[in-house]
């Protein structure tokens, strides 16, 4: 799939600021954007637009795409048009293939070629892409792939609203690795390993990567959901209003730049007040957390030991 050097600003004021992961759902946008001074990468923005239409129904607007979006980047610190983003979901097929060395061929045709007997119609017709898995086999030449593929017209089609939109596509990629690559643009050691940890409503899913290679993929239940129920049953509200308040504060670490103060005077003010309702946020969901943090920790010992 196809790939794009960013344009950086680290030699202009010291800090690289990477493009931005924009993931689509049925009803929501979510964007984010990262930075990067020296070896630290921190969150530079983050946005969740929910929608009143469906998200396809957006992007078939390209003018009206386009002014949400536009807006959802003039409110926030965004930086660009460059985007990395997933492939749609609807006709996507992931499939693991082993596969043994051949001095013959390169891993990429080996590849293509299981992948052509898996599937019976012509792959010319289709987008294919992989990513390595790091198994115990590795050193006696047994080696396996996740293999992504679906249809190239409805992919070029999702390109073409995201252009219209006024999008630039760097990557498209699967979910999991799209983040991975967002990670990778704003950070120099590719080789690091990352946990990557994506909340969908009824699970979480846990992704362990290292360098191009997937080390862990694992689903675990608890998400979104659980997360408002715990926090609409605290503060004895609906689960419209508790989402309000998590999409609007957060639950990252308190400080001035949660809020936008009406006046200079109000700023202190304002911002004692924020971090309040994130504190009381962040302790009132915890215990849905838990979970997903055990299974973090599980994630990276298995990362180590491999």
């Amino acid at each position: 799939m196809p790939s794009f050097d960013w344009p950086s600003l680290r030699d202009r004021i010291g800090r690289s600021i990477g493009p931005i992961g924009l993931e689509i759902d049925e009803h929501q946008i979510r964007i984010a954007q990262l930075d990067a001074r020296g070896d630290q990468v921190a969150i530079r923005d983050v946005a969740c637009l929910k929608l009143r239409t469906p998200t396809d129904a957006l992007l078939q607007d390209p003018r009206e795409a386009r002014r949400v979006l536009d807006e959802a980047f003039r409110r926030g610190r965004f930086s660009g048009r460059h985007i990395i983003t997933h492939a749609p979901a609807e006709h996507l097929r992931l499939m693991v293939l082993n596969y043994s060395i051949d001095s013959a061929l390169t891993e990429s045709a080996q590849i293509l070629g299981l992948t052509q007997e898996r599937v019976r119609d012509d792959l010319r017709d289709y987008v294919v892409d992989f990513v390595p898995i790091r198994t115990s086999g590795d050193q006696t030449g047994d080696r396996s792939a996740l293999v992504a593929i679906t249809p190239e017209e409805p992919v070029v089609q999702h390109l073409e609203r995201l252009r219209r939109a006024g999008l630039k596509v760097g990557a498209l990629e699967i979910a999991p690795v799209s983040m991975r690559r967002l990670v990778a643009q704003s950070h120099a050691d590719n080789d690091e390993i990352i946990l990557l940890i994506r909340m969908r409503r009824k699970t979480t899913e846990l992704t362990v990567l290292s360098g191009k290679r997937l080390l862990l993929f694992r689903e675990v239940d608890g998400g979104f959901e659980a997360i408002l129920e715990l926090a609409a049953k605290s503060m004895d509200s609906d689960e419209e209003t508790a989402s309000d308040l998590l999409h609007s504060y957060g639950v990252g670490l308190p400080g001035p730049m949660s809020v936008d103060p009406g006046t200079p005077g109000d700023e202190d003010m304002l911002a004692g007040e924020t971090d309040g309702i994130v504190t009381t946020l962040r302790e009132t969901i915890r215990p849905a957390l838990r979970r997903v943090v055990d299974q973090a920790h599980k994630a990276i010992s298995y990362a180590a030991f491999q």
